[in-house]
């Protein structure tokens, strides 16, 4: 097949899309950076960025995500809260 660029060229002529290289680095990244339980120093490790800058270049979390995080940590924090304040009264 020869070089890289030319095998990855003809996959997506085959497959019939039009896709940089650099465009799954990208997508990797912001999937990670999406999910809240995968830190940004594994996002970094995996993905090979040295640099905040980098990481926000590569890994533009949409607001929705960031608002699910929000919900599944306050909601998480409730649910414990509500446990502990059962367990104080049963005292």
């Amino acid at each position: 097949m020869g070089s890289r660029r030319k095998a990855w060229l003809e996959t997506c002529k085959r497959a019939g899309v039009r896709y940089r290289w650099h465009d799954l680095r990208h997508s990797f990244a912001t999937h990670l950076a999406e999910r809240p339980e995968v830190s940004e120093q594994t996002i970094r490790a995996l993905a090979g960025h040295v640099s905040d800058l980098m990481l926000q270049r590569y890994s533009h979390i949409r607001s929705q995500a960031k608002q699910a995080a929000i919900r599944a940590s306050t909601a998480g924090n409730s649910a414990e809260f509500a446990r502990a304040r059962a367990k104080n009264r049963a005292k």
